[in-house]
């Protein structure tokens, strides 16, 4: 008996556990047809989207955008407003502000009276950057930041989601144009031939 009730008990915890849990997400979009081949001094734009599904209900949201300052330098901001967002009824807390010193952009930010369903994937802004020094170190260039406080309200609880972001690389010319070459000498047939 007592073994059934401790089963129950933390199937209980677990359920209520997982209720709580989000399958929502951010999502950092290149706006590039070729986005992890870019050379330096090139614009590279970016769209941050909110993801989710219809067991997601959101209220508020507030989170910063953080980017690598040896490969990317800001360029321009625009985020929607909170009033932009769909549905209606979000409202802004604060401006845009961005701290150079850290690299990050701060106060991606919205509240709504009344929770809204994800149903949709949600565009909350675009960030233009300057390429500097790509390089492809399988660490995501720009991800989200998260403040004191910061997170989503997610289904009565605040969330820290995770976020997908691009890793950017150069275009890799002079062992493009090596391989091409090699690869057409052996085409054409060019070989040494040995005198005996």
């Amino acid at each position: 008996m007592k073994k059934l009730f401790t089963i129950f008990v933390s199937l209980l915890l677990v359920t209520g556990a997982v209720n709580l849990a989000s399958a929502a997400y951010v999502d950092i979009v290149p706006n590039q047809p070729d986005p992890y081949q870019v050379n330096q001094g090139e614009l590279f734009s970016v769209a941050i989207y909110l993801i989710g599904d219809n067991s997601d209900s959101m209220n508020t949201y507030s989170f910063g955008i953080a980017f690598d300052p040896l490969e990317l330098e800001l360029k321009s901001v625009d985020p929607l407003s909170a009033e932009d967002i769909g549905p209606a009824g979000w409202t802004d807390f604060w401006a845009l502000a961005y701290k150079a010193a850290e690299s990050r952009v701060d106060n991606f930010d919205g509240y709504s009276f009344s929770a809204v369903t994800l149903t949709d994937d949600i565009l909350l802004g675009t960030i233009d950057f300057t390429v500097l020094t790509p390089i492809a170190d399988g660490v995501d260039d720009i991800w989200v930041h998260y403040g004191p406080g910061e997170g989503f309200g997610i289904n009565g609880s605040s969330q820290h989601l995770d976020s997908t972001g691009p890793d950017l690389a150069a275009v890799p010319i002079p062992a493009a144009a090596w391989l091409l070459g090699s690869g057409l000498l052996g085409l054409i047939g060019i070989r040494r031939y040995r005198r005996d």
